[in-house]
C-alpha cells in the first residue's frame, strides 16, 4: 500500500528527519467492524487529531523554573539529576504554535485499488 510521505521535519535528534521517532502514533492505530461491509479505522492517542487535520495551539503565557549548567564554557540545560545546576525563574509569553496537516490515516485512491484486487483474488481462491 501507498503511505503518504511526511513532510521533512528539522529536529534536533541525531540524524532525524522524519516525523517517526518511535512509533507511538503508527502503533495507536486501530481498526472495529461495524457492519457486514464496514470497518472503522482511527486512533485514540492524544495528538493524533492534530497530525490529521492540523490546527493551531494556543499556549498561554506561564512561569517556569529552568536549570542550567556551564560545561567547558558553554550554558547547558540541566536535568534534575545534576547536582550542580542553577535554577532560575523565567516568564514564557502566551505564544501560538502552527501545526500543517499530516493526514496519517485514511486510503488513497492507489490503496483502495490495491484493496480491491487483494479481495477480488482472494474471493477468486475461495470460488469452488
Amino acid at each position: 500500500m501507498d503511505v503518504k510521505a511526511l513532510a521533512p521535519v528539522q529536529v534536533q535528534i541525531g540524524l532525524l528527519h522524519q516525523l517517526t521517532l518511535r512509533g507511538y502514533l503508527r502503533s495507536g492505530i486501530h481498526y472495529q467492524v461495524t457492519g457486514d461491509a464496514e470497518v472503522e479505522v482511527g486512533s485514540n492517542t492524544k495528538y493524533a487529531a492534530i497530525h490529521q487535520l492540523g490546527g493551531t495551539i494556543e499556549m498561554p503565557a506561564r512561569q517556569a523554573t529552568v536549570r542550567y549548567r556551564s560545561v567547558a564554557g558553554r550554558v547547558l540545560f540541566a536535568g534534575k539529576k545534576h547536582k550542580r545546576a542553577t535554577e532560575r525563574q523565567v516568564n514564557i509569553p502566551a505564544y501560538r504554535v502552527n501545526i500543517p496537516a499530516r493526514p496519517f490515516l485514511g486510503v488513497s485512491s492507489e490503496d483502495d485499488r490495491e484493496i480491491r484486487q487483494i479481495v477480488l483474488a482472494w474471493l477468486g481462491d475461495r470460488r469452488v
